[in-house]
């Protein structure tokens, strides 16, 4: 017998082996309820699952429970099928429709309590054909926070939100909304919030107001959310938080930031850098109008840094009248710096092509103005180390020619001094001299 004629025969019966134990383990997958699905994806028979909600032992009406289909490759909850209310003793039954599918996965049962007595809860099993499936779910006694803020001003306190800023995981999957509870409450014109449905567990929870009158603060008594005191809630439990006023008002800075041309300039970036540190006590953005109005933290010496993010207006700092040395604000609680004008030139985009020679490399420089489209005037310079050309722009194009460069791949770098209403700028080349 030839080699391949071997090889082909124990071919043969390594098939014949394997083919049955493919077929007992397809059944022995799908009896147990697992549903794996061929490449070119069969149609899957409607399912049932049923079973009862209860809470300390008691059945839950009125709960309600969703169908939710989970991936069982990537793990992802991609489909809510149905959601159905539990009856008065806690029951409930959901019919998975039929259709198809390339992969396999598991369905789950998210059950979430509307009186908000129990934590949200879900149960997982394997995706099945048509077998009716029974899934009890036994809800956690839910935790609640309650307290009071107000103003120290006496204004109406619905302007502030009670927000829960670090806690158990509320997300019942992470790329579907359901949440377990909310992060975030109002309060009422007497200042009293409530968070209900929480799982036992530690909260840190700080106080925002939206009026931007008051900065923020933490319980207890804290700027920082690191350095909170931790609020402790246990099942089925409420943990008052004791009375809080928000008494630290924020400093304002407003002004109005224009084109060198007198335009207003809409979504400039404002930010108050701290002074002698890299953080930024707060942010804005400027109106159409090109006025804005900065909330920041005090008190704080701070210098003002304007940034356009589509990087059509060049980047600064406000300046000392007369200088370029950025000004310095120092702000006291509620203090009020009003009437800023603040001007900011056009960036300048450079096309830059090269040509080596012998011992030399020659650019073309072309400028173009972001703002306008336009070319401006003003001067180009070219250099490598200790060799430099400087040419005047003709409608936005300069050409220079360094001499006497040595032979290799060179960096040069060239520089657009800029004008009045376009800022400098600046880029490298790498040219391979001969």
């Amino acid at each position: 017998m030839r080699v391949s004629e071997l090889s082909e025969d124990i071919m043969t019966q390594h098939r014949r082996t394997i083919r049955p134990l493919v077929g007992l383990l397809s059944a022995v997958v799908v009896g147990g309820g697992l549903l794996v699905a061929p490449a070119d994806a069969t149609t899957v028979p409607g399912g049932t699952v049923k079973g009862t909600v209860t809470i300390a032992g008691t059945p839950l009406a009125g709960a309600k429970v969703t169908l939710v289909r989970r991936d069982g490759d990537s793990g992802d909850a991609y489909d809510r099928y149905k959601t159905v209310t539990t009856d008065s003793a806690g029951r409930y039954s959901l019919t998975r429709p039929a259709g198809s599918s390339t992969t396999w996965w598991y369905d789950n049962v998210v059950v979430s309590d509307p009186s908000q007595r129990g934590v949200t809860a879900r149960r997982e099993f394997m995706g099945n054909r048509s077998r009716t499936v029974t899934r009890n779910v036994t809800l956690k006694p839910a935790g609640t926070i309650t307290g009071k803020v107000t103003r120290a001003d006496g204004a109406s306190p619905t302007s502030i939100r009670a927000e829960i800023v670090d806690g158990p995981d509320s997300s019942v999957y992470e790329n579907l909304s359901t949440k377990r509870y909310d992060v975030d409450r109002g309060v009422d014109a007497a200042g009293t919030y409530r968070f209900r449905g929480l799982p036992a567990g530690t909260y840190t929870l700080c106080y925002r107001d939206t009026s931007s009158t008051y900065r923020q603060e933490c319980h207890d008594e804290v700027f920082s959310e690191t350095a909170a005191t931790e609020l402790t809630v246990k099942e089925g439990a409420t943990t008052t938080v004791k009375a809080h006023v928000l008494d630290h008002r924020l400093a304002h800075v407003k002004g109005i930031v224009t084109s060198t041309s007198g335009e207003r300039l809409r979504g400039i970036s404002v930010r108050p850098r701290v002074v002698g540190t890299s953080r930024y006590a707060g942010s804005t953005r400027t109106w159409s109008t090109g006025r804005y109005d900065l909330a920041t933290e005090a008190p704080n010496d701070v210098q003002l840094r304007f940034e356009d993010p589509k990087n059509i207006w060049a980047t600064r700092w406000q300046t000392i009248a007369g200088s370029t040395q950025p000004q310095v604000f120092s702000l006291d609680e509620g203090a009020l710096v009003e009437r800023l004008t603040t001007t900011l030139k056009s960036t300048a985009r450079l096309g830059v092509s090269s040509r080596p020679g012998t011992g030399r490399a020659t650019f073309t420089v072309e400028v173009t103005r972001r703002a306008t489209g336009h070319h401006p005037s003003g001067t180009i310079t070219v250099s490598r180390k200790d060799v430099r050309r400087t040419v005047s722009l003709a409608k936005g194009v300069g050409t220079v020619t360094l001499t006497g460069v040595p032979a290799g791949t060179r960096t040069f770098h060239v520089d657009y001094a800029g004008t009045s209403s376009t800022a400098a700028a600046r880029t490298t080349v790498k040219v391979a001299v001969r």
